[in-house]
Parts: structure tokens; C-alpha cells; sequence
């Protein structure tokens, strides 16, 4: 039985194209993944400057194989700044091959569990009040009975006294 090797000249990149939706203090993790012989290096760029493993807010983290070479790129998305399109590009002697991965913002509408925050701390915040007004309007009910109660005795000792 004969062993047949996979070969490919020119740097094939495996992964399609993603497009993650990130909100602020994310971390973006995209791969790219490419074979050929002889190996690729990769690299990525944004907007044509490469992207290093040193830039603030990035980690460039690779890893290889016999026939796969991957390169695991992180980015800490803190502001639009570092949302946009990054190119995998994967180079050796025999050619280059590129692919675009894009990092975009969650649209800043409310979520479903913003909502069900928001209207369960609403609910809260309405029992709360009106069990501190309850006990409020209770408390204040009782120390007027108890003056009444006083002004009675007050009264009906007065009139013991009297009589």
C-alpha cells in the first residue's frame, strides 16, 4: 500500500471568511489556517499595515504541523478603533494567498436579557417602595392610636381624680 501525500505549491488558506460580532471588552479570536509545500508563513494585516504580536490590545498566537500551519490572532476590542477587516495572508516561495475576516459591533440596541434586567429591578424598586411606605403609614397609624390611647387615660385619670 502506498502512502499519498497531499501537496500543494501554492499556500491554500482552509478557513472561509468569518464575520464576528463583538461588543466592547470582547476578545475577538479568529484562526487561520493554511498548508503547502514547502510550509507558509502567516502573517495578518489591517487596513495594508501588518498586525504584530507586540501591538497594543493584540496576541498573535502560532502553531505547526507536519502539514498545517495555524495562526490564532486575539484581539481585545475596546473601541471601533479596533473593529474592522483583517487579512490572513499565508507566503512562500512558490506564491501567496490572502483571506478577509471581519470584527464588528453588536448593535447597540437592548438585548432580551437587558430588558428582563431592567424590568425586574423595576419590579423591585415598586415593591420595595410600596412595602417602606406600608410600614410607613402602619407606623405612623400606630403612634397616632397610641396618642389617642395616652390622651384617653390622661383623660380618665383626670376625671378619677376629679369625681
Amino acid at each position: 500500500m502506498q502512502n499519498i501525500f497531499y501537496s500543494v505549491d501554492v499556500p491554500e488558506i482552509l478557513n472561509n471568511g468569518t464575520s464576528l460580532d463583538t461588543e466592547d471588552n470582547d476578545i475577538a479570536h479568529i484562526t487561520c489556517s493554511s498548508r503547502a509545500d514547502p510550509p507558509p508563513v502567516i502573517r495578518w494585516e489591517k487596513k495594508g499595515v501588518e498586525v504584530k504580536d507586540r501591538d497594543e490590545g493584540v496576541a498573535i498566537l502560532s502553531t505547526s504541523n507536519s502539514s498545517l500551519e495555524e495562526s490564532h490572532l486575539f484581539v481585545a476590542v475596546t473601541s471601533n478603533e479596533r473593529r474592522g477587516e483583517y487579512i490572513c495572508i499565508a507566503t512562500n516561495e512558490k506564491g501567496i494567498s490572502k483571506q478577509a475576516f471581519l470584527i464588528t459591533g453588536k448593535s447597540k440596541g437592548l438585548s432580551r436579557v437587558d430588558i428582563a434586567a431592567i424590568g425586574i429591578s423595576v419590579g423591585i424598586t415598586l415593591f420595595l417602595s410600596l412595602a417602606i411606605g406600608f410600614f410607613l403609614w402602619r407606623g405612623t397609624r400606630n403612634k397616632n392610636l397610641a396618642k389617642r390611647r395616652e390622651r384617653i387615660r390622661t383623660i380618665s385619670e383626670n376625671s378619677a381624680q376629679v369625681g
